[in-house]
């Protein structure tokens, strides 16, 4: 049973330094209208048993870019499907809306939004390529509050080239003032095919040095959490009953399924992606076949191994019950070496009997713990 459906826009007015997801820079008119027709078609020719309660998110990309009209169609396709959901979430860039768009969005069904503000500093702004000023960020947000939208994210970045300290706590503080129901805090982290991939090749000064990016991150849910957020996985806090509900189907490891260019699926033991060529999925009406670029068959292994570290992502841990019937042994027995090691090492602990999780020191040092359970 499918649990969540994801929506990917891969278009955007310009493609910020640090993004390597499969975005292009905006085209004209016509070619995004081909491509929410492929996405209709795609979606049309979709059988899938959906959960009752399911979550929808159009990530990109830019989703907020789309013509209310556009946004409108997909959604009856879905509706057509006889899919209903309950949180249904849109990434929106602040430069890309309007007090109008946002009612439109609201009235089309939409029922959260996330704004990839990732800082209200002009100066970090522009270092990193995006095309909104601090003003448009505030401006957006408080539009959406007044369209009737309850259920927002403020997306913020640290570790950012010439990013202080002070920066990141300057932007706490004003998306509290904001009083979101979610923020998201991400550090930098730069991947190849990336402007900054280029930049910061050789230049071991380009980020903020390992003790001011570690005092960045013990900032954060100091002072989120001393105003109402309540951290629930190792990057995301939320005011009560706010938790991303589509992000924790991910988490919990449970199967998605996903449309568009580039888009990845996950259900049972298999990974479907689609093609990252523009050209290709744009043929869809002629040949459906094109959208799958490759299906992945996940070894016993890796998915014992990624459900693992993917629960422990999440504040609540682990129920070492749940694992023990879905993979038929005690993970306590499997992996008592380890657990034992970061139990000691005070990255772990048993918050409630049978419930595994992360210790605050664990957060910080996540990835040393998950590669331990990589078999």
């Amino acid at each position: 049973m499918i649990q969540a459906i994801y929506i990917h826009i891969p278009f955007c007015l310009k493609k910020c330094f640090y993004c390597d997801f499969p975005s292009f820079t905006y085209k004209e008119e016509e070619l995004i209208e081909q491509y929410v027709q492929s996405l209709i078609c795609e979606i049309n020719s979709t059988k899938i048993n959906l959960e009752e309660g399911a979550t929808l998110y159009f990530g990109g990309g830019t989703p907020s870019l789309l013509s209310l009209t556009q946004l409108e169609s997909i959604f009856s396709a879905l509706l057509n499907n006889g899919w209903s959901f309950s949180e249904v979430s849109l990434e929106a860039n602040p430069g890309t809306v309007s007090k109008d768009k946002l009612r439109g969005f609201k009235e089309i069904g939409i029922n959260r939004l996330s704004f990839g503000v990732q800082s209200f500093n002009n100066k970090l702004l522009r270092n990193i390529g995006r095309i909104h000023n601090r003003e448009e960020a505030i401006q957006a947000i408080l539009w959406a509050q007044e369209a009737g939208f309850k259920n927002i994210n403020i997306d913020l970045m640290n570790s950012l080239p010439k990013q202080s300290i002070y920066d990141v706590y300057e932007d706490l503080l004003l998306a509290i003032e904001l009083e979101p129901t979610h923020v998201s805090a991400y550090a930098l982290k730069i991947e190849e095919n990336t402007i900054f991939y280029k930049l910061a090749a050789g230049d071991d000064n380009f980020q903020p040095n390992d003790l001011i990016q570690e005092r960045m991150y013990d900032l954060i849910p100091r002072v989120l959490e001393n105003n109402g957020f309540k951290r629930y996985e190792i990057s995301n806090f939320a005011k009560p009953n706010y938790e991303c509900r589509h992000n924790k189907v991910y988490w919990h490891y449970r199967n998605y399924f996903a449309f568009g260019l580039g888009a990845c699926s996950f259900y049972g033991h298999k990974r479907a992606t689609n093609t990252f060529v523009l050209e290709e999925y744009l043929m869809l009406k002629t040949n459906l076949h094109n959208t799958i670029r490759e299906v992945e068959n996940i070894t016993a292994a890796d998915y014992q191994s990624e459900y693992i570290f993917m629960n422990l992502r999440l504040v609540e841990g682990l129920n070492c019950i749940t694992y023990a019937n879905k993979f038929s042994e005690d993970i306590l027995v499997r992996y008592a070496e380890i657990i034992e090691r970061h139990l000691k090492a005070g990255l772990l602990f048993f918050p409630e009997k049978n419930i595994l999780a992360l210790t605050e020191r664990g957060f910080k040092y996540s990835n040393l713990v998950f590669r331990d359970f990589i078999n």
